[in-house]
């Protein structure tokens, strides 16, 4: 049997921390999310203790990709830029430490012919979807019953476009990002009594 290089024993030992996260997530925080990451990291772990170079080199293009991300999402405005540059310089090691380890793979099997573009394609393909949409998570229960605290939630970014009453929006206020019902649009005029509220297509505000 080949001995596994250090670089690539320290990649599937920081992998099967990464699988101990997402099966916590799966049971504590959001079951879909977290059972699409326990899958996908559990395909790499097979793949990598194969031997498969690409799979290694994937993950890390997606870490990689996280990693940058986490300056064009809200999180580097929500949770300061301190703690942005912690969890990205972190995503950024972990990048590093599965690229030397697809490299050490294919350098101890360079015989071997593997499929690259499965490994890949997870990357492009959130891309795409972060262009159109923006992930969020809900941390009070304001929403509720139709929102619940710790719901993850995926909002079209259409700006003001095609918002009508009763719409959910999520907009910024000040340093926070702010989730709430439509129950107005500008010219209505909205009565809020005994915690009910009724609204009529009329130029004022009124509250009681």
């Amino acid at each position: 049997m080949t001995q596994r290089p250090a670089i690539v024993k320290i990649a599937l030992a920081l992998l099967c921390l990464l699988l101990f996260g997402s099966l916590a997530s799966c049971l504590t925080q959001n079951p879909v999310l977290g059972a699409i990451a326990l899958l996908c990291l559990a395909a790499v772990l097979v793949a990598m203790g194969r031997g498969n170079c690409w799979a290694a080199l994937g993950l890390a293009a997606y870490l990689g990709a996280d990693a940058a991300g986490l300056w064009f999402l809200p999180y580097a405005r929500t949770a300061g830029t301190g703690e942005a540059a912690i969890t990205s310089g972190g995503l950024a090691i972990l990048a590093a430490v599965f690229v030397f380890a697809g490299f050490a793979l294919r350098k101890a099997q360079p015989d071997k012919t593997w499929t690259a573009w499965p490994w890949f394609l997870p990357v492009p393909a959130i891309g795409a979807f972060l262009l159109v949409f923006q992930v969020f998570v809900i941390p009070t229960g304001s929403m509720e019953p139709t929102l619940l605290t710790g719901d993850f939630i995926a909002v079209r970014k259409s700006g003001s476009a095609g918002i009508t009453r009763g719409s959910i929006a999520v907009y910024r206020r000040g340093n926070s990002t702010t989730i709430k019902r439509v129950i107005g649009l500008p010219g209505d005029r909205i009565r809020i009594e005994h915690k009910s509220f009724s609204s009529m297509a009329l130029p004022l505000w009124s509250r009681s």
